[in-house]
């Protein structure tokens, strides 16, 4: 119980340090993939029906293939 308490305590209100400006949130929070992978299932489970179901899969299948590119490219030149 102690433990819990002192974990709840301490990661209260916390943000990672470039994230502390709201600023800078908002800008680049709707450029991150992980936005519409958590949002995706919230949609699907509250049958929003306004299309936006049809954004939050899409950005994360067009964002897969450049990081799975750009990966295969950083393994291929390891490699030589």
């Amino acid at each position: 119980m102690r433990l819990t308490r002192r974990a709840a305590a301490s990661g209260t209100g916390r943000r990672p340090p470039g994230l502390r400006s709201r600023r800078y949130g908002r800008a680049v929070h709707p450029l991150l993939p992980m936005t519409y992978l958590v949002d995706g299932p919230r949609v699907a489970i509250s049958g929003d029906s306004s299309g936006r179901l049809l954004t939050h899969v899409g950005v994360p299948a067009g964002v897969a293939p450049l990081f799975l590119g750009c990966t295969a490219l950083a393994v291929r030149r390891m490699r030589v």
